[in-house]
């Protein structure tokens, strides 16, 4: 201690020492320059990067932490959910109050402030004494300025973010992890990340690489009634399991997501907004491509020997557990104008019902034949979206009889015959809808006579004599030609409508199955009309 100073505390340290140094000019010489030297640096008009004092040796290359950011990261990093705060707000707490008791003396309860003046039922509580304010490490975590600059200073460099500044990406994942409490923070964060992974195969490869999927749905599970943040992690998590060509590491993509819980997440979001476009739109859109499972059972070992074993299905099985099928169907039912989430919800139902009897059910008892025979009307000039919709009525046809019965009360075998006769050259829309029909008329003779009432015997003959090259299409064909001659008052019509020629160009083949279906219908169209049901038994479509 200097001398005449006090034995903590010296001369210079104390604030009205400072204050007079600094006014005389003494103070900055201790520390080897002048006040000249102190001077305040602002960021440049564009420059998306925190600048402290000091900061330009801080800098990094390009896709590395800027000085500044980490500075304040650091600083915010145990205001804003540190593991040890709420024991340094505790040990606050008790240090505040040690200086009270030292200068007040000991504490005195108030009682008489807690009585009312009154009395409880005919009067108001007086007004609460400032003097009387809850101590604990609550009334110590009080919004603090320093903190709430740091937060402005992030919310302004996220908000500045371009498309063009992917090199700010690793950045950008470091605020979304250590920031994760903070709402505000979290959206823009998130919404940087799904400006970058929108385009950019890149992008998306280095969101996977550095855990940013695990801090996506983190910040979607953190903030659940956040609407802006769920349709921003709707969003990213749709990018990053999307399938297209430039994204080829979907499959990895869609694993993690369901490893790190991403499907309950997109399922809680579109329960939770159900009048939100976009959610519905990304939500149904990522479980589309979640339910999609590449290969049979995959089985990997990793570096420490142990073995991992990918099971098919596992996805489905979790959609349809957290309700995605009544949540899709919703969907499909409140937007049917919007042709993204039409699309995306036929295909997932698809994908969802394919094997399983008791989805096939679900799905038809939460509205999705309304759905689809919905879209097939909205949209008649949408092949893409006419193929999924009969798609998803095949696949709801096959086995389940109360379904069947169902789609053909709701007129669905007219919207069939319609979407063939409108997409006369698309060999995709005619395979699913010969396809559905197909499974319509199996063991269903009611469905059988409502085809060709439609018009549908025509319309199947004619779109496999217009593409003879489609080995689906002619397969799918070959059985509705089966089905419908089994029932021994049309088989004379099929016939005359040209099954015969069908079933021998079927036999020339050289696929194997359709060989074998173009036998069988031969077989049938040949039989007695007098026999009754049919020599072969009825054929259904898989699918």
């Amino acid at each position: 201690p200097a001398a005449g100073g006090d034995a903590h505390t010296s001369p210079a340290s104390s604030p009205q020492a400072r204050q007079q140094q600094l006014h005389d000019g003494r103070g900055a010489d201790e520390h080897g320059g002048s006040l000249a030297d102190v001077q305040l640096h602002f960021p440049a008009e564009g420059e998306k990067r925190f600048r402290f004092r000091g900061d330009d040796e801080c800098k990094g290359p390009e896709g590395q932490e800027a000085g500044g950011i980490s500075r304040v990261l650091r600083s915010l990093r145990e205001s804003l959910g540190g593991p040890d705060q709420e024991q340094r707000a505790t040990a606050a707490a008790s240090e505040s109050g040690e200086r009270e008791l030292g200068e007040r003396g000991p504490f005195e309860p108030r009682h008489r402030a807690l009585a009312p003046a009154r009395g409880i039922l005919k009067g108001a509580r007086p007004p609460a004494d400032p003097a009387a304010a809850p101590h604990g490490p609550a009334a110590a975590a009080a919004p603090d300025p320093r903190t709430q600059r740091g937060v402005a200073r992030l919310r302004e460099y996220l908000e500045g973010l371009r498309k063009s500044d992917a090199g700010q990406l690793p950045t950008v994942l470091r605020v979304l992890e250590l920031m994760l409490p903070n709402e505000e923070v979290a959206r823009c964060a998130l919404a940087a990340v799904f400006e970058f992974v929108q385009d950019a195969a890149h992008c998306r490869q280095a969101v996977a690489q550095r855990g940013g999927i695990r801090s996506i749905v983190a910040a979607m599970s953190a903030h659940a009634r956040s609407i802006s943040l769920q349709t921003l992690g709707c969003g990213c998590l749709y990018a990053l399991s999307c399938f297209r060509p430039d994204n080829p590491l979907k499959d990895s993509h869609a694993a993690i997501i369901a490893r790190a819980g991403g499907i309950g997440r997109l399922t809680g979001a579109m329960a939770a907004f159900p009048a939100c476009r976009e959610v519905q739109q990304w939500g149904a859109g990522a479980l589309r491509h979640l339910a999609l499972e590449s290969g049979f059972n995959r089985r990997e070992v990793s570096e420490g020997g142990e073995v991992q074993l990918t099971m098919r299905g596992v996805n489905k099985r979790m959609i349809a557990k957290t309700g995605g099928i009544e949540l899709i169907a919703r969907a499909l039912l409140r937007f049917p104008d919007d042709p993204e989430v039409q699309e995306n919800g036929c295909a997932a139902l698809c994908t969802l019902t394919s094997h399983r009897q008791d989805a096939k059910v679900r799905a038809a008892r939460a509205g999705c034949i309304r759905a689809a025979l919905g879209a097939l009307r909205a949209f008649p000039a949408e092949p893409e979206l006419a193929q999924l919709a009969c798609a998803l009525l095949r696949s709801l046809a096959l086995g389940v009889p109360e379904n069947k019965a169902a789609i053909v009360a709701q007129g669905g075998v007219r919207e069939l015959c319609q979407a063939m006769a409108r997409h006369r050259g698309g060999a995709e829309v005619n395979a699913q809808a010969v396809a559905a029909l197909c499974n319509l008329a199996s063991h269903a003779p009611e469905s059988k006579h409502a085809i060709c009432r439609a018009g549908g015997l025509e319309l199947a003959i004619a779109a496999l004599r217009a593409l003879p090259a489609e080995v689906e299409l002619q397969q799918q064909g070959c059985g509705l030609l089966h089905n419908l001659a089994c029932e021994r008052a049309l088989r004379l019509q099929v016939c005359a409508a040209g099954g015969l020629h069908v079933a021998q160009e079927a036999c020339q083949s050289s696929e194997s199955a359709l060989q074998q279906l173009g036998v069988l219908l031969l077989r049938q169209l040949q039989a007695p009309t007098g026999k009754a049901g049919g020599a072969e038994p009825e054929a259904g479509a898989e699918g």
